[in-house]
């Protein structure tokens, strides 16, 4: 049933961001008072990165994260991010490489003595914290160390266990720093012991989404989704899947693990040294297109204001990364090291706000043909024709109510020029919905129980605006 106020004018833009924020909580954002300067700035979704921290540091970021959006009224997201088969460096000091010279690389267990396994060799030896990489290790394959800062190539593979490596690009590697094997089909599971206990944490917490790392296949995803379910059995209380693109077999499988997934990641630092800098770029456009063809919110993430973790202004390189997502029609783009570790990260937020904004504002951004799907559902039917008839007359707003999200992502998918207000019964839902673009989700219990009349008045007290589609 469609219900119109008609518009006394028809309008030529929206004066609303719809492209959504997703950062990182970290030391520089984890406090209640700099968090909700960035809710206020214009975040949407917060990221938990497991790879760092431990569970009570976590469980408390997230716990304040709720806090503070209860305060505001606002409507914040929690992601919670799996670190996957991340291969980490383990070293005692700092190791200084050069150019030429040769080093050791061996496994190094939680169980190992680290000096007596690092000292074992006679040329400068880096421990990997995951033993069975290295036995898969052969020669001419490149390892890369800390996003490929730091280059090395294998020229012998010993008998004892030890690989020895000649240093391509150097510098100084640090512990825990993160290691890329993009020649090497590393014998590690998605879900590794740590994840395993990280996951079986974040079921007990408040959170809405769980990402995904290295995915290789959609069975990775399916096996997740299926953990999900144990511990959860209320289908809309489940935290939805965010996958993240980083490896070449994840390009190889895209289509497949897009359409099991609820969310996608293009994750362009692992990305773009895994499969190549010069291709990561167009590897974005290809992800992007790919989510939207399923109707899967996207984001895009990875150094995109990455120079504002030292500086109050970003370059203008960033701010064209940051529009031509927009462009591209991301759903969201994220924050990573800005708002975690840098020293702006509510003037991170801000900044990728106003680019948003400006970019939404302008003609590049439009959509003047609905955007294809190969979604055929009852859902997609009714979103794309209340679209069709919004843009016929003019109107301002599209309202919906929703217990399970499906037509609010759907309304968001053909990229409607009019506000997307989503009623939801559900908070779970209503907080996912943060992560999609152009919808303003609020949660309400006695959504579903409105007729048409009473749906538009609630409406109405959200926006303040007559000129109102009902999509029911």
């Amino acid at each position: 049933m469609l219900v119109v106020y008609y518009p006394k004018e028809r309008i030529h833009f929206m004066d609303t961001q719809r492209t959504k924020i997703v950062a990182t909580i970290g030391p520089a954002s984890d406090t209640a008072d700099v968090f909700g300067a960035m809710v206020d700035a214009g975040l949407d979704v917060a990221r938990i990165n497991f790879s760092h921290g431990t569970h009570a540091s976590n469980g408390a970021a997230m716990a304040m994260i709720r806090s503070v959006a209860r305060d505001k009224e606002a409507n914040i997201a929690v992601l919670a991010d799996l670190q996957g088969p991340r291969v980490r460096t383990v070293v005692e000091k700092p190791v200084q490489l050069m150019d030429g010279m040769i080093v050791a690389l061996l496994g190094v267990g939680p169980d190992d003595d680290v000096h007596a396994r690092l000292t074992q060799t006679e040329v400068p030896a880096i421990g990997l914290d995951q033993p069975d990489v290295v036995a898969a290790l052969a020669e001419g394959h490149h390892v890369f160390i800390e996003d490929g800062l730091k280059q090395l190539r294998v020229v012998d593979v010993r008998g004892d266990g030890i690989v020895l490596a000649e240093v391509m690009a150097g510098g100084e590697v640090a512990n825990h720093k993160g290691v890329n094997l993009p020649d090497t089909d590393v014998p590690l599971p998605a879900l590794t012991p740590k994840d395993e206990e990280d996951l079986a944490f974040i079921l007990t917490q408040d959170v809405d989404f769980i990402a995904l790392s290295f995915v290789r296949t959609a069975a990775d995803v399916e096996d997740l989704r299926a953990r999900i379910a144990d511990a959860i059995t209320e289908p809309t209380e489940r935290p939805r899947i965010v996958v993240k693109i980083e490896r070449p077999e994840a390009i190889a499988h895209l289509a497949q693990i897009v359409q099991a997934t609820d969310a996608v990641m293009v994750a362009r630092g692992d990305l773009a040294t895994e499969t190549g800098q010069e291709q990561v770029t167009l590897l974005q456009k290809d992800i992007i297109t790919t989510a939207l063809r399923h109707m899967t919110p996207v984001i895009v993430a990875t150094q995109m204001l990455a120079s504002m973790e030292k500086s109050p202004r970003p370059t203008r390189a960033e701010i064209a990364d940051v529009t031509n997502a927009v462009i591209d029609h991301t759903d969201a783009t994220m924050l990573s090291g800005e708002s975690a570790n840098g020293n702006y990260p509510v003037e991170a937020v801000a900044t990728m706000h106003a680019i948003i904004a400006q970019t939404e504002r302008s003609p590049y951004d439009d959509v003047h043909e609905l955007l294809p799907t190969d979604i055929t559902t009852d859902a997609v039917a009714l979103a794309r024709s209340t679209c069709r008839h919004a843009r016929s007359v003019g109107a301002q707003v599209i309202v919906c109510t929703t217990v399970d999200g499906q037509l609010p992502r759907a309304l968001s998918h053909f990229r409607p020029m009019q506000r997307i207000v989503a009623l939801a019964s559900s908070r779970r839902v209503c907080q996912q919905l943060a992560l999609v673009w152009g919808v303003e989700a609020y949660y309400d219990k006695k959504a579903l129980a409105y007729d048409a009349q009473q749906l538009l008045a609630r409406t109405q007290h959200i926006v303040g605006r007559k000129n109102i589609i009902v999509a029911q």
